[in-house]
């Protein structure tokens, strides 16, 4: 668990833990950062194809594709895609959502 030094939980924090060691965030943290998105989709013949598109017209990579639930109008997918930043996958959603398939986006916090 990491606590800031100004945490107001830390005075309650300090007296149950003998062990602290000091840590810092790098400023500048570069690389791509997997995260995981719902989708539900019209589920028609190149819907797929469409939601991935986007997804590398905005300079991201899809690692992973898992259907979790089909019927003849909906499907419901969960994609693991790269990210460089919250501002990032926010561009990315923003796209999915302009998608006239695209009914429903939610991140899956893991």
């Amino acid at each position: 668990m990491v606590h800031h030094h100004e945490c107001r939980n830390r005075s309650i924090v300090s007296k149950k833990h003998t062990n602290w060691l000091d840590v810092e965030w790098f400023n500048e943290v570069v690389g791509d950062f997997p995260t995981e998105l719902r989708i539900e989709i019209l589920n028609q013949r190149g819907a797929l194809a469409t939601i991935a598109s986007t997804i590398s017209e905005q300079g991201s990579n899809i690692e992973n594709v898992t259907v979790v639930d089909q019927d003849e109008r909906v499907c419901v997918d969960l994609i693991t895609l790269t990210v460089k930043d919250r501002v990032h996958l926010a561009k990315i959603i923003r796209g999915l959502k302009e998608l006239p398939i695209v009914l429903k986006i939610t991140r899956v916090k893991g």
